[in-house]
């Protein structure tokens, strides 16, 4: 893909638009999913919320939030101009807020975590039939900080069932409450009229801690939580102490990992260790990582995956392993 465009959404957030460099169409989009986006084809990739484009259009957007020791985010902003050649992936996942129901949809997000909710409002701008009722709450650290913040003010103008109440944790002297956001601190549900009763169709994307949060409030006010759907920025792999150092092989030839507890993750490991692996969302989503143990055990410090591969982001050996890598 060729950028075709490239901007500063935010403070820390770099916009791209990205179209075919060899004429092919461009690939089907469901609303809420993801691209795994790599400076080549064989290299690192991670994974990017699609805020726009897709089937029909000329153009795949994304936004990119900076991390400092982030491979990919940092050649974004340091690197990426329009006219730079990237690999990128057919849009996955399955976190896809109805464009149509009869059940409300409430939509939190956490900073950058808006970056699957722009996408999908911007679709239901041309829908005949939308949600009875659409409420996002969203949390942002102050108005340099809040990507799509003036088309969020536009979207609500011409979305009628849409309704949004946005919070600035550090508001800067410029930002004004009543203006540019609605309460001062951390996201909270303890004021909010919610449709609670109506099963309400949750989706949170942001950081693991607010998410868990959100969760458990909703669930005390009765939503089941199998209504609640996340999409999470950064799983905290807590690696029991107790186990002990293991090498990592790979079937494929190359030099050995060794992995002690400390390292965290065996995707951590590789890469403090020189070895790139496949990845994408480095939280146990996106199945990008996975890989088939070839000897050797293997635990997930998250959810098991629907079949018996590995995925490194969230996985440590018990013992010496072989990967098919």
């Amino acid at each position: 893909m060729r950028v075709l465009r490239a901007w500063s959404e935010a403070q820390g957030v770099a916009g791209l638009s990205l179209t075919p460099a060899t004429g092919e169409s461009m690939p089907a989009v469901r609303p809420g999913q993801h691209v795994l986006l790599a400076a080549s084809e064989d290299g690192p990739a991670r994974a990017y919320s699609v805020t726009g484009g897709g089937e029909g259009a000329s153009t795949v957007d994304i936004a990119v939030r900076r991390v400092e020791n982030g491979v990919i985010s940092r050649f974004v902003h340091e690197d990426v101009t329009p006219g730079s050649q990237l690999w990128l992936e057919r849009p996955r996942g399955t976190f896809t807020p109805p464009l149509s129901t009869d059940r409300p949809v409430i939509l939190v997000a956490g900073g950058v975590g808006i970056t699957p909710f722009i996408g999908y409002l911007r679709a239901l701008r041309n829908r005949p039939e939308r949600p009875r009722s659409i409420t996002l709450l969203a949390v942002f650290r102050n108005g340099l900080e809040h990507p799509f913040h003036e088309e969020l003010e536009l979207l609500a103008g011409e979305l009628p069932e849409l309704s949004i109440r946005t919070w600035y944790s550090q508001p800067s002297p410029a930002d004004r409450r009543g203006r540019d956001f609605d309460a001062l601190g951390r996201l909270s549900l303890g004021d909010l009229d919610l449709p609670v009763a109506e099963r309400p169709l949750v989706y949170l994307c942001g950081a693991s801690g607010l998410m868990d949060d959100v969760t458990e409030e909703l669930t005390a006010r009765g939503v089941p939580r199998f209504d609640v759907f996340r999409e999470d920025f950064h799983a905290a792999v807590e690696v029991p102490r107790d186990l002990g150092p293991a090498a990592i092989r790979f079937a494929g030839g190359g030099e050995p990992i060794d992995w002690t507890p400390a390292d965290g993750s065996i995707l951590q490991a590789a890469e403090r260790q020189g070895r790139i692996l496949p990845s994408g969302c480095r939280v146990g989503q996106c199945e990008s990582c996975a890989v088939r143990v070839v000897s050797g055990t293997i635990a997930h410090l998250g959810e098991d995956p629907a079949d018996d591969g590995c995925l490194t982001c969230i996985a440590v050996p018990i013992g010496d392993v072989v990967l098919d890598i």
